[in-house]
């Protein structure tokens, strides 16, 4: 995958993301999303929504999410939603988008809030092995789901810059 991308990125080195003093971070993360489980409406952003400075990623402009369908849930109606809605802070705290991602409550003011504004939404069904990324700052989720088997996939992050010479990878 690093060499896909790096032949895509106009000579860009794509490399697993790494502090200053040498520790790495994780290239990729395994998740087991249980049945009755799923993350609200919010964006990953380290430097935007998490405004963490101190680590060596915050240093990119955007940030892309990848996601690897490894085995889809049971009873799925589609695997995520994505949402054509920039994030903005004050609009964030507003509709309590951070809010319901760390109560796990369901965010109607959100919801709301993307029916008036008329604000397009994508929902994304995968098939094992199918790879999607995207802006991991525009606002989605992956909806609750029933039955008995998880879903589980393979995500990673990638923070990039155009007037940096790397692209970092991490999870």
């Amino acid at each position: 995958m690093y060499q896909a991308i790096e032949a895509l990125s106009g000579g860009k080195s794509v490399i697993t993301a790494c502090e200053p003093d040498g520790r790495t971070y994780g290239p990729a993360i395994f998740r087991c999303h249980m049945p009755h489980w799923g993350y609200p409406p919010h964006i990953d952003s380290v430097r935007k929504r998490e405004e963490r400075t101190g680590y060596a990623v915050h240093r990119f402009q955007h940030q892309l999410a990848g996601v690897l369908m490894l085995q889809p849930a049971e009873n799925r109606v589609f695997d995520s939603i994505l949402y054509h809605c920039d994030w903005d802070k004050d609009k964030h705290e507003r509709l309590e988008i951070g809010k319901a991602e760390r109560e796990g409550i369901d965010p109607s003011g959100f919801q709301a809030y993307v029916e008036q504004a008329g604000i397009d939404k994508y929902h994304v069904t995968l098939n094992p092995g199918d790879l999607y990324l995207f802006n991991a700052e525009l606002v989605h989720e992956a909806p609750l789901f029933t039955g008995h088997r998880p879903r589980m996939v393979m995500a990673t992050f990638f923070g990039y810059s155009p007037d940096d010479h790397q692209i970092m990878v991490w999870s």
